[in-house]
């Protein structure tokens, strides 16, 4: 078991992972819970239930670094409205989208993560009117055609980082706040009335990606590791 990494007050890890497109080893499966391997099998499509496979392993063996533990024995539990937890200050919280996988970790500070592959729809404009706050669905229409695209996934996976962080989830109305769709300044326009300083940031990932983390509190400096083969990091497990 490798030694324990240490996190600070003033960090945020940030782990980009490229998923493989081969099935996973038995040795990742067998890393899982049974609470996850049931998860697992919920997936009738196999890339899904591969790339959730691969992201837990992953996620059980940075946790595993950072706590001192064999990734087999991190428990993980839930809170109430079903954001993941493991016990003691250190705080994580996982996504992913087709090629890749988003994993953040702070000390004593929640975080949210997002990651999107952009994609097509008949009129992204329409959708932010519907669930979007109005702010946010005006400065939509006044994006380029070229751009709109794009613009929408850099506010929803924006948005979508702060539910995550904030524990809750699809409860929140996603009108309730509001950020900003420029890609040069992410920032916080508006929160919800309950809530306050939080630090807003994008992940660059490339083309036909957008990728968002959010933690509460003040900005921290943010540490980005990629991990292009994460089949080498569970044979060091």
């Amino acid at each position: 078991m490798a030694r324990c990494w240490t996190l600070t007050d003033d960090v945020v890890d940030v782990w980009l992972v490229r998923l493989p497109p081969a099935a996973p080893p038995p040795a990742l499966l067998a890393m899982l819970s049974p609470a996850e391997l049931a998860a697992a099998g919920r997936f009738r499509h196999r890339p899904s239930h591969d790339s959730y496979v691969v992201t837990r392993g992953v996620l059980r063996q940075l946790l595993a670094r950072y706590l001192g533990e064999a990734p087999a024995a991190v428990e993980i539990t839930s809170q109430e409205r079903g954001k993941p937890v493991v016990r003691g200050p250190l705080r994580f919280n996982v996504s992913h989208s087709g090629e890749f996988a988003l994993l953040g970790f702070a000390r004593d500070c929640d975080v949210g993560v997002d990651i999107e592959a952009v994609r097509a729809a008949p009129d992204w404009l329409a959708i932010a009117r519907r669930f979007f706050a109005a702010d946010e669905a005006d400065a939509l229409a006044a994006t380029a055609d070229a751009q709109r695209e794009t613009a929408f996934f850099r506010c929803w996976t924006r948005k979508e980082a702060f539910v995550k962080a904030t524990g809750l989830g699809l409860s929140a109305p996603l009108d309730s706040f509001s950020v900003s769709l420029d890609a040069t300044a992410p920032r916080f326009v508006r929160l919800p009335p309950t809530e306050d300083n939080w630090s807003l940031h994008d992940i660059a990932v490339g083309r036909r990606y957008a990728a968002a983390l959010v933690h509460r509190g003040e900005a921290r400096s943010l540490r980005l590791h990629r991990l292009d083969d994460p089949l080498a990091l569970c044979a060091t497990a």
